[in-house]
């Protein structure tokens, strides 16, 4: 599936009364509805596409598994 992904420098942004978490993730209806100019979502955010088992909710906020997983090595 395809999600939007926050940039880490954008961190604690502020949009509309709702503050997004660094590399939290968010659809394209979510940022819809968070009334997100498209023209801003490459700046702020990373497309990115992940599977809906490679995600978890964290305190309300989605994130992908794969960016926290460690290594073996």
């Amino acid at each position: 599936m395809t999600y939007y992904e926050l940039k880490p420098e954008y961190d604690q942004m502020t949009v509309n009364q709702y503050s997004l978490i660094a590399r939290e993730l968010k659809t394209q209806k979510e940022l819809s509805r968070l009334k997100f100019p498209e023209e801003l979502r490459d700046k702020y955010f990373l497309k990115t596409e992940v599977s809906n088992r490679k995600i978890y909710w964290f305190f309300g906020a989605r994130f992908n598994i794969n960016k926290y997983e460690k290594s073996n090595n």
